[in-house]
């Protein structure tokens, strides 16, 4: 059974989640089981997002520019910061593997991209604070 009702609460179980990458952004899809049947949840159009120290702006921005088929991607100032109290600038990404291509385009230059490698399924629950329970 799939659902395209509005958001409400219904207690469940997540049977499964999966993310793919589409041109106009990253999709999300959970199937939970709940009391009255299998539900798909499908998310679209959603955006990924990473982490670097402001100051390496200009280096990413370099990477941006020269690293071949990224489309998308841009920096956002923020008002976080790392442990070590350093300011951080979002990288945010209409699709997840960019993250991946842009950390390894990163690394060379011991530019770190935090949490370039959670991915979107995980993300989404994380930042509602939903917790899987066994």
């Amino acid at each position: 059974m799939s659902s395209a009702l509005a958001p409400t609460e219904l207690p469940g179980f997540i049977l499964t989640r999966h993310w793919r990458d589409l041109a106009e952004g990253t999709e999300v899809e959970y199937w939970v089981a709940t009391e009255i049947g299998p539900i798909k949840v499908l998310l679209t159009q959603q955006t990924s997002v990473a982490f670097v120290p402001a100051r390496h702006r200009a280096a990413v921005q370099a990477q941006l520019a020269n690293l071949q088929g990224l489309q998308g991607l841009e920096l956002k100032e923020l008002g976080l910061k790392t442990f070590e109290q350093e300011p951080v600038l979002g990288v945010y990404a209409r699709r997840f593997r960019d993250l991946g291509k842009l950390a390894s385009a990163l690394q060379p230059l011991q530019i770190p991209l935090y949490e370039a490698d959670v991915r979107p399924h995980d993300r989404y629950l994380m930042e509602r604070f939903i917790v899987l329970t066994q």
